[in-house]
């Protein structure tokens, strides 16, 4: 049956996730679950990161240990405020990442995509996907990306839940 737990992970005094620790995703490694989060740094002005938790070994994933620096400090050049919701899964050689946010100066909605040999060592690989339709709302978040019969489907949820249907193309667009 279901009983309650401690609190997982918290936010850090002085710490990256001073502000709260968001939404994100938890992935099965060789050496245990992995927890990608998004820490707020600060709320004036508006300062998000993307954490790094494990779980200790042996607590049956009740105890975690926390990063102390951020996996990633800020968004690239030219994507705005949002910039959360951090979503991976090993890739045959790789972990791959997307990250909802919008451009910085036209709010448009956008999922970025970064990669990693490691979890910890991220690389800006562009924006998956930039949304010129205007079909996800001013942010992309809480993105999410998997095959279904051949073909694409991403996810996003800011408000209401959406979902587009495509092909990866372009090395991963």
């Amino acid at each position: 049956g279901w009983a309650t737990a401690p609190f997982a992970i918290v936010p850090t005094r002085g710490g990256p996730d001073e502000g709260g620790v968001w939404t994100g995703c938890v992935v099965d490694t060789p050496s245990g679950p992995v927890a990608l989060c998004t820490g707020v740094a600060a709320f004036e002005p508006f300062t998000q990161v993307q954490c790094l938790a494990r779980a200790v070994p042996g607590t049956g994933a009740t105890a975690w240990e926390k990063r102390p620096d951020p996996v990633l400090a800020a968004p690239p050049p030219g994507f705005g405020e949002c910039w959360r919701d951090p979503y991976a899964w090993w890739d045959g050689d790789r972990w791959r990442m997307l990250v909802g946010s919008a451009l910085e100066e036209t709010r448009t909605a956008a999922v970025l995509a970064y990669s990693s040999p490691d979890l910890e060592s991220w690389a800006f690989d562009g924006p998956l996907y930039v949304d010129e339709r205007r079909e996800l709302g001013r942010e992309a978040e809480c993105p999410e990306l998997f095959g279904l019969g051949g073909r694409h489907v991403l996810v996003t949820s800011s408000g209401v839940t959406r979902a587009l249907v495509g092909d990866l193309v372009d090395g991963g667009r």
